[in-house]
């Protein structure tokens, strides 16, 4: 693993911003909820239009907010790994070329191949992966949790018991597939 941060310490900065505006984007992700329940409990029985036709768009708002910050996290992290595995393909190509010739026997070079094309490939899609999941869905885990405590202090507790459950056969099935 060392030597992918070493392609990814150049591409720092990148990462950082996809990452705020990830969690940006998942977090307003997680107010449209929350704010429909406020309207539904507290809003409407007022009937003030005004307040109604507010949260409404502060709901809007919100959606957008969701949907441009997660396209533009996602279109940086593609850029992101789409740099970091040409570098890399690069470097290894490169260090390929420079091999002898009983290097290059001794590898073979279908092997060699493959390792330039769908290794990177695969370490490719892993960063990618964890640029868009690995950021969301614990900020989505953990934000669902809470305002499911805010809004249903016993249906959170259900479920904040079945979560470990859950974990295992998740656990479990990624085991078996890798």
């Amino acid at each position: 693993m060392k030597w992918v941060f070493k392609y990814l310490k150049p591409l720092s900065a990148r990462i950082t911003v996809g990452t705020i505006i990830k969690i940006i984007g998942t977090l307003a992700e997680l107010m449209i909820p929350f704010l429909l329940s406020y309207i539904l409990e507290n809003v409407i029985s007022t009937n003030d239009v005004g307040n109604i036709i507010f949260y409404g768009v502060l709901m809007a708002i919100c959606a957008i907010v969701a949907c441009i910050g997660n396209i533009v996290a996602n279109r940086m992290a593609a850029k992101t790994t789409m740099l970091f595995s040409t570098e890399m393909r690069k470097n290894l190509f490169s260090k390929t070329l420079n091999l002898s010739a009983r290097n290059t026997d001794s590898f073979t070079i279908p092997s060699l191949e493959a390792r330039i094309t769908s290794d990177t490939y695969n370490v490719q899609n892993f960063i990618g992966m964890m640029q868009r999941m690995g950021i969301r869905a614990p900020i989505l885990l953990l934000g669902g949790s809470a305002i499911t405590l805010v809004m249903d202090a016993k249906l959170a507790l259900v479920m904040i018991a079945v979560m470990p459950i859950i974990f295992v056969v998740i656990y479990s099935i990624s085991r078996l597939g890798v």
